[in-house]
Parts: structure tokens; sequence; C-alpha cells
């Protein structure tokens, strides 16, 4: 039960990243970068810096 759990998670994991490759185009990488920007600013501005970081990071090596 539990391994199948895990093996779910990973699925789901690896079918959102390939998810998030067809998002790539303008609109839909505004969207995801603003929601990622919304829910890390209520955790805090260290947390919020980091992940801005990281999407920019992300976002360049997509284009």
């Amino acid at each position: 039960m539990a391994t199948n759990l895990i093996e779910q998670r990973f699925i789901f994991k690896r079918d959102k990243m390939r998810w998030l490759m067809h998002q790539t185009d303008y609109v839909g990488a505004a969207f995801f970068r603003r929601r990622l920007r919304f829910r890390s600013f209520s955790a805090g501005f260290i947390s919020r810096s980091k992940a801005n970081a990281a999407t920019g990071r992300i976002f360049s090596a997509f284009r």
C-alpha cells in the first residue's frame, strides 16, 4: 500500500512537470509565476525571494 502510494505520487509529479513543460507560452508562464509568487508571499519575504530566483532560473532555462 505504502509503496503504491509513493509510486502514485511520483507519477503525479512527473505528469505535473510534463504539464508545466506545455505551459511555456507567455500567458501560461506568467500565470504560473504569479500564482507561485502569491503563494510564497504569504510564507514570508525570504521564501518569496528564493521562489522568485528559482522561477527566474526555471523560465530562463525554458526560453
